[in-house]
């Protein structure tokens, strides 16, 4: 039995070794809203300005990309993109947060992310999009960018590297966001906000994520042990039961 336990922890640790990970890499800007309306109270009231307030957009990447996705990677650019637009997987999410209030795209539409590593000018892109027609128009769209000609601030293409940077007046930036719902057959918008971005910084972060296999493995493996051990413990239990019995009717 002992052999038997000690066999199930040993297939439990190579589950939890193994590196069967996907990682989702958060890609996240800051700035201000340079200029927008909020028409139906998304972040703010309705009718509202919002140039002047403050965002935070998290473009959130599944990297390696799932299978039949698109990602292509040489020695000046790397980029990755996917959505039904272009009948793959989708690769990337958004979120942006505006006065305490987050709304999101799923990029089920399309998802890209992209950057670009030249002497002297370095570039990063991300945009996520939701389109759907089908009862009701909706459309979700979130894309913002840095372009720096005099920072080297990406250390050779790759959507996975380290990123921590703060743009400078000489450098390029912007983006755009767009919510909007809206009822054909009422002429209602139910949501509706827009805005052009300046973003002032971009941070790309990873956190490793297991594959839901991989939780499924580790938790079988767990409980299997778990049951060998509850039967040793049974059968010993048992076994000092019978030696107490035997030694009682030998007293007696």
């Amino acid at each position: 039995m002992l052999k038997s336990v000690s066999a199930l922890l040993g297939a439990s640790l190579l589950v939890i070794t193994a590196p069967s990970y996907a990682a989702l890499y958060d890609i996240t800007y800051t700035g201000v809203v340079s200029s927008g309306y909020d028409q139906t109270g998304v972040f703010l009231g309705q009718n509202t300005d919002l140039a002047g307030q403050a965002f935070t957009a998290v473009f959130t990447l599944n990297y390696p990309v799932p299978s039949g996705a698109y990602d292509y990677k040489d020695s000046t650019q790397h980029y990755a993109y996917g959505g039904d637009a272009y009948s793959t997987p989708w690769v990337q999410s958004t979120k942006i947060t505006i006065n305490g209030k987050t709304d999101t795209v799923s990029g089920q539409w399309s998802g890209y992310a992209y950057q670009y590593d030249l002497p002297g000018q370095d570039y990063v892109y991300n945009e996520s999009y939701d389109y759907d027609q089908t009862s009701s128009y909706y459309s979700g769209y979130i894309t913002s960018w840095i372009q720096s000609t005099n920072d080297n601030y990406i250390n050779g293409p790759d959507l996975t590297q380290p990123v921590n940077y703060t743009s400078d007046s000489n450098d390029a930036t912007g983006g755009y966001f767009q919510f909007a719902n809206y009822d054909q057959a009422t002429g209602i918008y139910s949501k509706y906000a827009y805005g052009n971005l300046t973003p002032s910084s971009v941070t790309v972060s990873v956190s490793a994520v297991p594959e839901q296999s991989t939780w499924a493995m580790m938790i079988t493996a767990f409980g299997f042990a778990g049951t060998a051990f509850r039967r040793r413990k049974i059968g010993a239990d048992r076994n000092r039961g019978n030696t107490g019995f035997v030694a009682r009717v030998a007293a007696v």
